[in-house]
């Protein structure tokens, strides 16, 4: 009469949960290592501060692609 729908893995709020929390420190790491090769190639080639701005926002681009790119095969995986 009635059919229980089969769990999946997959449907888990605690899973979901986990991969916001690899998403966020993704980001976060890729900005502190963007900053820590700005600073120093900052002291390598003489410049100011900027390097240090550039390479954080440098880290936060890699970082939102690298989400990007895991979310693009996340949903390949649950499509098939």
């Amino acid at each position: 009469m009635f059919q229980m729908r089969n769990p999946n893995n997959n449907d888990s709020p605690w899973r979901l949960l986990g991969w916001f929390g690899v998403a966020g420190m993704n980001v976060a790491i890729c900005v502190v290592i963007g900053y820590f090769l700005g600073k120093w190639l900052s002291e390598w080639l003489g410049g100011g501060p900027i390097w240090s701005a550039v390479g954080a926002l440098t880290g936060l681009v890699v970082g939102v692609v690298n989400i990007v790119y895991f979310i693009k095969k996340l949903t390949e995986e649950t499509d098939g």
